[in-house]
Order: structure tokens, then C-alpha cells, then sequence
């Protein structure tokens, strides 16, 4: 999802949606998209067995790859270490 496109779908130059969407949310759209997808990310971690490809394709990530880098800076844990941590938080 690219800033232009969101502008261009809101009939807003690119600048000023950017300057909108910040002073609405307190985030930048990158910032706001990256936290989301992350979300969405530890909810299918924790609630599925899917591969991490097919998690990184579903959060919008184009590889696994930039999905668990993106994943680590934001989390400080690689996805793999996430879901074994949750496992074993959870598991009796």
C-alpha cells in the first residue's frame, strides 16, 4: 500500500493526507499500517498453524523474509520465537 494511492483514493494530495492522518492518530499511515499488520500477524501466530509465508502473505508482506525482519524490529523476537513463547505462556 503505497502513500499516493491512499491520497490519490481520498482526494488528498499525498502531503496533506500524510499531515492529517498524524495529527489524527498521533502515527504516521506507515507507522499505523506496520502496527497493524503486526497485529494481525501475533493474532494468526497465536490462534493458527499457518506457515510464516502464508502469515506474511496475509499481513500484506511480500516475503517471509521482510515479514520477519519487519517483525523482529517491531516485537524484538523473530515470529518463530514469538509463537514458541505464547505456546509455552499458554500451554498446560
Amino acid at each position: 500500500i503505497k502513500l499516493d494511492d491512499i491520497a490519490k483514493h481520498s482526494n488528498l494530495s499525498p502531503i496533506y493526507f500524510h499531515n492529517l492522518f498524524t495529527v489524527a492518530t498521533g502515527k504516521t499511515p506507515h507507522q499505523f499500517l506496520t502496527e497493524y499488520r503486526i497485529e494481525n500477524a501475533k493474532k494468526m501466530l497465536w490462534n493458527t498453524e499457518c506457515i510464516l509465508s502464508d502469515i506474511a502473505t496475509n499481513c500484506g508482506y511480500s516475503s517471509q523474509q521482510h515479514f520477519s525482519t519487519i517483525f523482529k524490529k517491531e516485537t524484538g523476537l523473530t515470529p518463530n520465537e514469538y509463537r514458541k513463547m505464547f505456546q509455552q505462556k499458554y500451554s498446560y
